[in-house]
């Protein structure tokens, strides 16, 4: 599990997005987020990446970035739930499905709110060679101070990230045998259009690679 929070922004300024945390887990079917530090407001993003597995999420309240939430896409032999979740008075302690998958992870920030404009899809081929970097989806930024994160998952292997893009945090890791997964942000953007280097993995198999935007509240 990963913690860290920013300095708070100067007295009179917009607030600025902050990073809260980030956790990961992998054979299991829920995640632990009340380490966290999670207060009201936060935003969480959450991902679940199994093989060959049919799951949904058993959370109330998450809004489904996948077209087909809450039950699971599947793409490159990877089924797979985005999803996210202003936290409320009381913020969740876990996120939970219905079925045991590969790897399930959340990352957390403050000030920050999901851009619907953004929502951005790109599914990689399948059969890159170990060491070979891929690369992740342009986004459209139309506010400064937005974030991008990036969420990679990787079918069958139990691998580790190589490579992280230039600028970015590897905010969490995880996976075995079934399937990997990783998240990775950048804070601060100025609008325009953010084109992050390749990431890789340390095995070649299919994967999957998704870019979302979250704007400053």
């Amino acid at each position: 599990m990963l913690r860290f929070k920013s300095l708070n922004s100067a007295a009179g300024n917009a607030a600025e997005i902050e990073f809260v945390g980030a956790n990961s887990g992998n054979g299991a079917s829920s995640l632990a987020l009340s380490g966290l530090g999670l207060q009201q407001g936060d935003l969480v993003v959450a991902v679940a990446s199994a093989d060959a597995t049919t799951f949904s999420v058993s959370s109330s309240g998450w809004t489904g970035y996948n077209t087909s939430f809450s039950l699971r896409d599947r793409t490159n032999s990877i089924s797979h739930i985005i999803c996210y979740k202003e936290m409320g008075a009381t913020p969740d302690s876990t996120f939970s499905l219905d079925a045991t998958v590969d790897f399930i992870g959340a990352i957390a920030f403050r000030n920050a709110q999901w851009d619907s404009n953004n929502d951005y899809v790109n599914d990689q081929t399948s059969g890159f060679t170990v060491g070979t970097s891929c690369a992740l989806p342009s986004l459209s930024i139309s506010t400064s101070g937005s974030a991008a994160v990036y969420l990679a998952m990787l079918d069958d292997d139990n691998a580790t990230v190589s490579t992280t893009p230039t600028n970015y945090t590897l905010a969490t890791e995880n996976g075995r045998t079934g399937g990997s997964g990783a998240i990775f942000y950048r804070l601060d953007l100025s609008s325009g259009t953010e084109s992050p280097s390749n990431m890789s993995w340390s095995s070649n198999d299919a994967f999957l690679n998704f870019g979302v935007v979250l704007e400053p509240v």
